[in-house]
């Protein structure tokens, strides 16, 4: 994917044309396949944890692993797709995400397993940042509200991952799995089709010096970075526990996968209403307000649902997701706003190094799950949640006190 033009204000057009459209739509798509691979991986563990000698606290750090290498990596591939803008980036990390997540329906050896896994993961972070400064370059002055839309299919894809992987379990066994790469791989040449074509146009870059200037940019910025990554943990600490304990403590077999699988798919489809909603909402409304109040609507969630049974169990995991989804928008296009000159960079940092963050906690969390059990580990994961509350309120002052030159963020700017 192509890199975007910087995100400054009263540049930009007040909205993405036809064509623009379509294209965030295709990201969309790809996101959507893309991030449905990174979520096969806690509902296929559990199927193959014999094979492969797995028990609860080595296939919970094996998924936590997988998500760290997904995340860690985007900073660095988002300063890549700023210093050498192309629009192959993107694509081909969905095929390779898609490639490798198929080749582990093969079941090779456990090491084999662990660094396709890790490889997939990878592959899976790198369409990040290039896809999320493509949509924010087309947004014009509704970037919540397109970066959203964007999200949105990433999250639709991790509902639907866990139930399209036990669907291919049940019809044809693990090995199944594998068909499930075909259609991300004829989706990856689409989407190089049409970013190459529709893509907005990059200014040249300059390479000298160009890291060194990312790091200045980054020091000067680094406490408003800092205490946003804070929130973007406090609210991905939420989906993270839920999606790598709750498969692995409610059995292994392929009925008792599904049945977890579905409260995972709950939770990420009212959680990409959520992102819709939260992102559309923060072009009209300081971010600030809605940051607070998802924090502590996700930690009353996720706590009640750590107690729920029956369905009520759906409900509080739909509440959850709804919550704690709500903000991904909105954290992501803050951190554009903070490193303008460097939006895929912006995009790496808020969304991937956030993410390697909570999956850091989750791993704390998963030696919780061992010596308490996993109701405790999930009340942990509330608390942490609540942490957000404060962060989000304290947001604004940092962003006053540092004096920084961003631009408005719909009508209410990151310091609002």
């Amino acid at each position: 994917m192509a890199d975007a033009p910087s995100p400054r204000a009263g540049s930009a057009p007040q909205a993405p044309g036809p064509g623009g459209l379509a294209l965030i739509g295709l990201a969309s798509a790809g996101h959507f396949f893309n991030d449905g691979y990174g979520n096969v991986y806690p509902a296929l563990v559990p199927l193959v944890a014999a094979q492969l000698g797995f028990g609860l606290v080595t296939g919970s750090l094996l998924i936590t692993a997988v998500r760290m290498a997904s995340s860690i990596l985007q900073p660095l591939f988002g300063a890549a797709a700023d210093r050498r803008p192309t629009p192959l980036l993107g694509p081909v990390a969905l095929a390779a995400a898609a490639a490798a997540t198929g080749a582990l329906g093969l079941l090779p050896p456990a090491p084999l397993f662990v660094l396709l896994a890790i490889l997939a993961g990878s592959a899976n972070g790198a369409f990040h940042p290039p896809g999320l400064a493509l949509v924010r370059g087309l947004a014009g002055r509704r970037p919540g509200r397109y970066t959203s839309l964007f999200l949105v299919g990433g999250t639709v894809g991790r509902a639907l991952g866990p139930l399209l992987m036990v669907g291919a379990a049940a019809l044809w066994g693990v090995r199944g799995v594998g068909a499930l790469a075909l259609p991300g791989l004829a989706l990856a040449a689409v989407l190089a089709r049409g970013a190459a074509r529709s893509a907005p146009s990059s200014a040249p870059v300059e390479r000298e010096g160009h890291g060194r200037a990312t790091l200045a940019l980054v020091r000067d910025r680094l406490g408003p970075l800092s205490l946003l990554l804070a929130i973007a943990v406090a609210r991905g600490t939420v989906t993270s526990a839920v999606t790598t304990f709750w498969p692995l403590l409610h059995g292994r077999a392929v009925a008792q996968v599904a049945g977890s699988a579905g409260v995972i798919a709950v939770m990420m489809l009212t959680g990409s209403i959520g992102n819709v909603l939260g992102g559309s909402l923060s072009d009209r409304v300081p971010p600030h307000r809605l940051l607070a109040g998802a924090a502590a609507g996700a930690g009353l969630s996720l706590a009640a649902f750590a107690l729920a049974g029956g369905a009520w169990m759906y409900v509080f995991a739909a509440l959850a997701g709804l919550f704690a989804m709500s903000t991904n928008a909105v954290t992501t296009v803050l951190g554009q706003n903070l490193l303008p000159e460097r939006v895929a960079t912006a995009s790496g940092l808020a969304l991937g190094l956030g993410n390697a963050l909570t999956a850091g906690v989750t791993a704390l969390l998963a030696v919780s799950a061992a010596l308490w059990g996993g109701t405790v580990a999930l009340e942990l994961a509330a608390a942490v949640a609540f942490t957000g509350l404060p962060a989000a309120l304290a947001y604004p002052r940092l962003v006053r006190r540092h004096r920084l030159p961003i631009p408005a963020y719909g009508a209410a700017s990151p310091g609002a």
